[in-house]
């Protein structure tokens, strides 16, 4: 018999490896829930940052169309930068009558027209560089 209440009483290695497996086992469980809490908070704050971001945009869309408007783009014009609708009074049509032509000169000095050539060709690479600069 006491040999019987020794082995009652005393836990085994096996027994011991099982509660620490089973110890591991739920400190795994534990670490995962956590995880995976800390996880769906990031995809809620995620998804309220889109629905956020829907509404801006649905937002600018509006204020756009308002502004694209053509007569709100009327008003800008007359009230802001003082433009006025064309009156048919201020409308003027022209009428050419004769051909185009090009008449040349009858100029004897070559030298002048070749001097005037180079110098607007000069006035013209200047312009050019000053462009650049």
């Amino acid at each position: 018999m006491k040999t019987q209440k020794k082995k009652q009483n005393s836990f085994t290695t096996f027994d011991v490896l099982l509660c620490i497996l089973a110890v591991i086992m739920m400190l795994g469980l534990v670490i995962s829930s956590v995880q995976l809490s800390d996880v769906s908070k990031e995809i809620r704050i995620c998804k309220n940052q889109i629905e956020e971001l829907q509404s801006d945009e649905k937002k600018l869309e509006v204020e756009m169309e308002k502004k694209l408007n053509l007569r709100n783009i009327e008003e800008i014009a007359k009230n802001e930068l003082g433009l006025s609708k064309i009156e048919k009074s201020q409308i003027h049509y022209l009428s050419i009558v004769s051909d185009d032509k090009i008449q040349l000169s009858n100029n004897d000095n070559s030298e002048s027209t070749v001097g005037n050539a180079l110098s607007s060709l000069v006035r013209s690479f200047n312009i050019l560089l000053e462009y650049l600069s």
